[in-house]
């Protein structure tokens, strides 16, 4: 089937929003800005109208995208500007690197933003373990400080700064929310599991702040996400659930337990909650 016709009705723009068509009037939009054609006959149209009407071949390119808040200006080559749009003649997507992700990722996308949370979770375990090492040894007269918190903490502290950083160091998009998000998530599970078997109050507490704390950045991440347009982010919050049965297992397992044992549930749990919120986003996005 050949069309009677081809315009480019937002040039230099991608549309996520499916055209909308309204008796004649057939309505396009993107993030920023919205069109209306009108595909009957331009003699039907009242004379007002008429006159403020214009082809579609007039309507202009879409501007350098220099509004564009962090990542765009983070993403951007050089480190600090906005990545700008091709030219109105030449079509297409925007380029460079704000561009790398171009919202929905590629397979390949993934694979990266897998092996960066990953190596940001191995950062964050190993100073979490080189640091009570560290105290004992300046102080070993003082008992030894409960550090159970300080994996999860520094986990969340590289997983936030991880994207900007890794942009300014690659020039690329490199979602690292998970590895910030994911710890936190199964130290909460754990304090739920020890308020169960500890009926001091303090327990209870602790369980319940740190559902609090999780809420709150699931909520942050899913608002940043709108914000920033990152349509593909909030997926990664699906993958908890399939991941919960690990983490439980995970945090089941004694302190004192083999360290590797532990380590291989985290690792598990962690590759299931994103691989399979990974899928979810192919699915759902086709990327």
């Amino acid at each position: 089937m050949a069309g009677p016709a081809r315009t480019d009705l937002l040039p230099g723009a991608r549309c996520w929003t499916q055209p909308t068509l309204a008796g004649r009037r057939l309505f396009v939009r993107n993030h920023d800005r919205a069109v209306c054609v009108y595909l009957g006959d331009p003699a039907d149209l009242p004379a007002a109208v008429r006159a403020r009407a214009r082809p579609t071949s007039e309507v202009p390119a879409t501007p350098p995208v220099a509004h564009v808040p962090w990542p765009g200006e983070v993403l951007a080559a050089g480190g600090g500007q906005a990545a700008a749009l091709p030219d109105a003649d030449a079509g297409g997507d925007p380029v460079g690197p704000i561009a790398s992700y171009s919202c929905v990722p590629t397979p390949s996308d993934l694979v990266l933003w897998f092996v960066a949370c990953a190596g940001l979770l191995a950062a964050a375990a190993l100073l979490a373990h080189a640091v009570p090492i560290v105290a004992t040894a300046k102080r070993p007269a003082v008992p030894p400080a409960d550090t159970a918190w300080l994996f999860p903490l520094l986990a969340l502290l590289l997983g936030a700064a991880g994207t900007p950083l890794l942009a300014l160091a690659t020039g690329r998009f490199i979602c690292t929310a998970p590895a910030a998000l994911f710890p936190i998530y199964a130290e909460t599970i754990a304090a739920c599991l020890a308020a169960r078997r500890d009926p001091a109050p303090r327990a209870a507490l602790r369980a319940r702040l740190l559902v609090l704390i999780l809420v709150g950045l699931c909520g942050a991440w899913c608002a940043a996400c709108q914000f920033w347009f990152l349509p593909a982010g909030p997926a990664f919050l699906v993958g908890l659930l399939p991941a919960f049965p690990l983490v439980l297992a995970y945090s089941q397992r004694p302190i004192a337990a083999s360290a590797a044992g532990r380590v291989a549930w985290f690792a598990l749990a962690f590759a299931v909650e994103f691989w399979f919120s990974a899928l979810v986003i192919l699915w759902r996005m086709g990327g």
